[in-house]
């Protein structure tokens, strides 16, 4: 069995890489109170793969907020916004208050989720390999062993 020591190497350091610390603003009811109707906001949709549970890409969509308050009936605030040609409620921190700060939040996902497969990538790398590292180890006892019984008795 032989390690393939340059594919374990790469699997690791892509573990290790810190990310990147990102700021990014929600909306808030504070940005929507007194604000004149409507407000142009942003969503982030994450695409998955079929049998995968991470997404892959994000688009950024421009929605429109038509309504922000109380609605009858209700005790907290909402909004109905229009996305993508459909209306909804909602809340507003369920978006951003720009195309920047929806962007920051989706590469800040999708390198979290990068991250945590080079994780699992390098976990199942090594589970492979483990047995050849044991063995390597085992052999380099062994010539070590074996150096030091012929440089000993030389001295």
């Amino acid at each position: 069995m032989t390690i393939d020591i340059n594919k374990l190497r790469a699997a690791h350091a892509a573990t290790v890489e810190k990310l990147p610390t990102t700021t990014f603003r929600m909306l808030t009811d504070e940005d929507l109170r007194g604000a004149a109707l409507p407000v142009i906001a942003f969503e982030v949709n994450f695409h998955y793969k079929a049998q995968q549970e991470q997404p892959y890409k994000a688009t950024i969509s421009e929605i429109k907020i038509t309504r922000f308050g109380v609605k009858p009936g209700c005790s907290a605030e909402s909004i109905d916004f229009i996305s993508r040609g459909e209306r909804y409620t909602g809340t507003a921190d369920l978006f951003y208050p720009t195309k920047e700060d929806a962007q920051t939040y989706a590469d800040q996902v999708l390198e979290e989720n990068r991250a945590q497969t080079a994780n699992e990538d390098f976990i199942a790398l090594a589970h492979n390999e483990f047995p050849a590292i044991l063995d390597e180890i085992e052999r380099l006892r062994a010539l070590l062993s074996q150096a030091i019984e012929v440089f000993s008795d030389t001295c």
